[in-house]
């Protein structure tokens, strides 16, 4: 019964510091936005679990917020192109996406409001790990049989870590990715 008495007053003691720094004053979370960076880039491929020791939250005006794993800390930029990149409407004058982002940070990425609204509308993109075939024939190029082989390539490999790995799945090549990239997702 000590023993247990003495594992629960450790992990209370561990709890409480990773709330509160030495000084005793609460640790606040830190928040930034990024400025404006290239859709271009894409999400990276992930490493194993036990390999990555950095996370980030990336939230607001990007393609695919999310919680985000990186083996060392990234630069507000890297950080929003492994978040998909920005979307239309994203407000590219909120801060320096050259600033290296601490562990652990929330990077939130305004929205501008100054454009077409149909862009936001047009941005809705298909998720290619969650898709069923019926849904992945609406992409341009992809009919019954090559939906098929999308669904079986994940049954047999997991899922899509960028929305390039599609072109891993037989019969779709440069051609068709280039015609689907704007559309699929991962996330």
């Amino acid at each position: 019964m000590k023993y247990k008495m003495c594992i629960v007053s450790i992990l209370a003691i561990l709890v409480t510091l990773v709330y509160y720094n030495m000084d005793g004053e609460e640790i606040e979370p830190s928040v930034l936005t990024v400025s404006a960076m290239e859709d271009s880039a894409h999400r990276m491929a992930a490493p194993a679990p036990e390999d990555l020791s950095v996370f980030y939250y990336v939230t607001g005006a990007v393609a695919n917020p999310g919680l985000y794993m990186a083996e060392k800390e990234q630069p507000v930029g890297a950080l929003v192109s492994m978040a998909g990149g920005l979307l239309p409407y994203a407000d590219g004058a909120a801060v320096n996406g050259a600033t290296m982002a601490p562990a652990g940070t929330h990077i939130h990425v305004p929205l501008a409001f100054d454009g077409d609204p149909t862009e936001l509308l047009r941005a809705k993109r298909l998720n290619i790990n969650q898709a069923d075939e019926k849904e992945l024939q609406s992409l341009p190029g992809v009919g019954p049989a090559i939906a098929k082989r999308i669904t079986e390539y994940r049954k047999e490999h997991g899922y899509f870590t960028e929305p390039r790995d599609i072109m891993k799945v037989r019969g779709i090549g440069k051609a068709t990715f280039e015609k689907i990239e704007k559309e699929i997702r991962v996330s």
